[in-house]
């Protein structure tokens, strides 16, 4: 078990250095107001490089990060391009709470200045910036679709 844990920084790496994102599964889910278009990201991999260098998101479209347990989720949005919504979800499929407008980076930011953002979930939604509240996601609202998801190992 030591050594999967001293390897896979080495897999990170060597996934993201040949310069394509990974590739993201599709899913549809519905929130109180509106139909979401979410890429999924189920590994440490696709969680970590998430919506880095989008330079835009169309209205209803995002990424939906799916984690091995319910607990606290923090977030560096470091090369994130794009100013977000974040909604975080419990495994029950309901908004915990909404961190909106969310400041987007750029490529020459300090990493000192990369908003960071945490909250309690299995679940966290990212969407375009000033979406959230418009598609009826607030805390205790249902997220139809995602209750399912589960992470995988990288």
């Amino acid at each position: 078990m030591m050594m999967l844990f001293s390897i896979l920084p080495v897999v990170l790496c060597i996934a993201m250095l040949d310069g394509r994102p990974p590739s993201f599964s599709q899913m549809v889910a519905r929130a109180p107001h509106a139909v979401l278009h979410l890429e999924v990201a189920d590994t440490s991999v696709k969680r970590e490089y998430g919506l880095m260098y989008r330079s835009s998101l169309l209205s209803h479209h995002g990424m939906v990060f799916v984690f091995s347990f319910d607990g606290l989720q923090a977030f560096w949005m470091k090369n994130t391009l794009i100013g977000l919504d974040m909604i975080f979800v419990g495994s029950d499929a309901r908004v915990r709470s909404v961190q909106a407008n969310v400041p987007r980076s750029t490529l020459r930011m300090a990493e000192s200045s990369v908003a960071r953002r945490s909250g309690s979930a299995k679940f966290v939604l990212e969407l375009p910036a000033g979406e959230a509240q418009s598609d009826g996601l607030v805390p205790g609202a249902p997220i139809v679709g995602i209750r399912t998801l589960q992470a995988k190992v990288p």
